[in-house]
């Protein structure tokens, strides 16, 4: 799918979940900000978008798609800060430019703070399910206030879908050092997946039986 029809899916959505034209003014502006700085990075956070949505309604998750969308767009609106010879790197990853990229949540946390909360502790988590978690306990903001037990929890499984679909979605496009530069196999990202989620398999098998992965 070209990045245009992608964008034009995106503003479907935008239409059907009713969104108001003030959120789609700041989505735009963070996704342009994206786009101008790496369009490879912008075109991926708009295929986790519709992942994320995907799974929100498939997988009887008792996750709304409308926070599933903001967070699949922005999940990675925290690269926008990285440097850029370490964002479009692709090989010879050094630890001190893997030191950097794993900031990213927590400079999009930054960015969303105060402006869509909900959004920005959901982005903040999604690397923290994984097989090597990130940011740390200790990196990790203090919880906002505002919210209660019960929305963290949301938060932590809004993440976890997140965290999913952006890997799933990394594994199938991305070539560089950690995936390779060749196409995987169907059945070598779902290896990779088990492999980085092992304790999330139950969840990885109901996005593979609902067609959300393929």
């Amino acid at each position: 799918m070209t990045n245009d029809s992608l964008q034009e899916k995106i503003n479907s959505y935008f239409a059907d979940l009713g969104l108001s034209l003030e959120s789609i003014d700041k989505l735009s502006i963070y996704l342009g900000l994206l786009r101008i700085r790496d369009n490879q990075t912008y075109e991926h956070s708009l295929r986790v978008a519709e992942l994320a949505k995907s799974a929100a309604e498939k997988c009887n998750f008792d996750i709304n798609p409308k926070p599933m969308l903001f967070s699949g767009l922005l999940h990675d609106i925290g690269k926008a800060v990285i440097s850029l010879n370490v964002l479009t790197k692709t090989e010879g990853f050094s630890e001190a430019d893997m030191a950097e990229m794993v900031l990213h949540p927590l400079y999009g946390y930054k960015l969303l703070e105060g402006v869509q909360d909900f959004s920005a502790g959901v982005i903040v988590r999604h690397h923290r399910f994984q097989k090597n978690p990130y940011p740390s306990d200790e990196q990790m903001p203090k919880p906002n206030s505002k919210f209660s037990s019960s929305t963290f929890q949301l938060m932590d499984r809004c993440a976890l879908v997140l965290g999913l679909t952006d890997f799933y979605d990394a594994i199938k496009f991305r070539n560089n050092d950690k995936f390779g530069t060749e196409k995987s196999s169907p059945d070598k990202i779902h290896s990779l997946l088990c492999s980085e989620y092992p304790s999330h398999l139950e969840i990885v098998s109901k996005l593979y039986e609902q067609k959300v992965f393929v």
